[in-house]
Parts: C-alpha cells; structure tokens; sequence
C-alpha cells in the first residue's frame, strides 16, 4: 500500500477553526489507516490538527469551497 498526503510539513495552509479562518504552518501530519478508511491530519504549532479534506493552500480556495452549492 502507498499513501500519499495533498500537503507536506513547512507548507502554509487555511483551514477554519472557531468560526475564523486560521493560517498555520505544518510542522506534523499524522496517517490513520485501515482495511476501510484513511485519514491524514496536519498539525500546526500546537495539539490543534485539521482533517486534509479541511485544508487548503489558499485562503481563496478555502472561501470558494465554503460557497459552493
């Protein structure tokens, strides 16, 4: 099995966080896997991690996502 993630650490990514947009730098990202689900967080500079599918590299991309239809 390969797992690949979107993001690396040191990349600069937005995500929401208490209702505000947050900007944060990667410094972890943990895998989570099994026979039926995978999941990557990324953790900034504290014990706060974001789902991937949360997470963007813009802060433009973040607000085209939360307008959707």
């Amino acid at each position: 099995m390969q797992v690949t993630t979107k993001f690396n650490v040191g990349d600069e990514l937005y995500t929401i966080a208490n209702m505000k947009i947050v900007k944060f730098k990667v410094s972890a990202l943990s895998i989570f896997v099994d026979k039926n689900l995978t999941t990557v967080s990324y953790f900034g500079d504290g014990y706060d991690s974001y789902k991937e599918e949360n997470c963007f590299r813009t802060e433009d991309e973040l607000l085209n996502f939360l307008r959707r239809d």
